[in-house]
């Protein structure tokens, strides 16, 4: 368990976090279907919700959407189900994993400009796409 005042950096906390969005992605294909039941759907963005906490160390009172943005992590809703089955049907084409983690990016984006929670961190960070590119908070830790 990573508790919020724990000494692991930033890219540390940000790789263990990948592992466990990795194992809540893991069957995706198999299960997209479950995920239009808006229960489950609530049931993994809690899970993921709380890895991006404990990425930015960051309590409770930070929107789901500002600690996705923070953490460079994409909305387990926009990566989670969609991008998977995508990917699935798309396997054998060379490319295509960039270019639908691009659309995903593109749909983050707009759902960041639209969302009425984390006004503030968006005034710090209105491009989702440069922030991640630039590696998000891991520059600003390295100093």
């Amino acid at each position: 368990m990573m508790f919020n005042s724990s000494g692991v950096r930033f890219s540390r906390r940000r790789l263990l976090a990948g592992v466990a969005v990795s194992i809540l992605r893991y069957g995706g294909p198999a299960w997209a279907s479950a995920l239009s039941v808006e229960r489950n759907m609530q049931k993994l963005e809690s899970v993921h919700r709380l890895a991006c906490f404990r990425v930015i160390s960051a309590y409770r009172t930070v929107s789901r959407d500002a600690a996705c943005v923070i953490a460079c992590m994409l909305p387990i809703g926009l990566g989670g189900g969609d991008e998977d089955e995508e990917s699935f049907e798309m396997r054998e084409t060379s490319g295509a994993r960039k270019a639908i983690r691009v659309t995903s990016t593109i749909k983050w984006q707009r759902d960041w400009d639209n969302s009425s929670k984390g006004r503030w961190t968006h005034r710090l960070i209105p491009s989702v796409s440069r922030w991640v590119n630039i590696g998000g908070m891991e520059e600003f830790t390295s100093i």
